[in-house]
């Protein structure tokens, strides 16, 4: 039988050996908001190229096009030197950055939306995760899903404002 603990144990003493070698260093802010830019850039490449390969896989491109946007927003809070919450909710996440100025359209928070019904929380339902866990009752999928491109454009909107955030003082 395998002894899953022991690998466990092994794997563990691997990267504690690592840290132990490691000098821990607070990351500046504009490098941390640079990383959070770098993962919306990541995730919504990869949407793009597995809608181009085959758009059946619509779940898992939404699941990606919501991983971008969340960290496109997360960018935007750490840019105006806000403290991120500890969640992944598409429309909480939006309310903040318009509340500190960042800019979005009526079409761009309604798109917003419709991608928090898949990625966070359906409005229908309140079935969490619906891109990224089965669900465990018979219920629609459904709802309007604006196209990847749509959602590229606005989160890439919200990077270049992030990038361009003037510092607070």
């Amino acid at each position: 039988m395998i002894d899953i603990e022991q690998i466990q144990r092994q794997i563990e003493k691997i990267y504690q050996t690592e840290k132990q070698t490691m000098e821990m260093v607070d990351i500046p802010p504009e490098i941390v908001v640079n990383q959070w830019v770098s993962f919306a850039e990541e995730y919504i490449a990869a949407a793009s190229i597995v809608e181009k390969a085959d758009s059946q896989h619509y779940l898992a491109i939404l699941q990606m096009t919501g991983q971008a946007m969340e960290s496109s927003l997360k960018a935007c809070l750490l840019a105006a030197d806000k403290k991120l919450p500890k969640h992944h909710d598409l429309v909480e996440l939006c309310k903040l950055a318009v509340k500190l100025d960042f800019q979005l359209s009526e079409h761009d928070i309604a798109a917003i939306m419709h991608l928090h019904h898949f990625y966070f929380k359906d409005w229908a339902s309140g079935t969490m995760y619906k891109a990224r866990y089965p669900i465990s009752k018979i219920e629609s999928l459904g709802g309007v899903v604006p196209s990847n491109a749509t959602f590229a454009s606005i989160i890439h909107s919200l990077i270049e404002q992030a990038r361009h955030r003037p510092k607070q003082r």
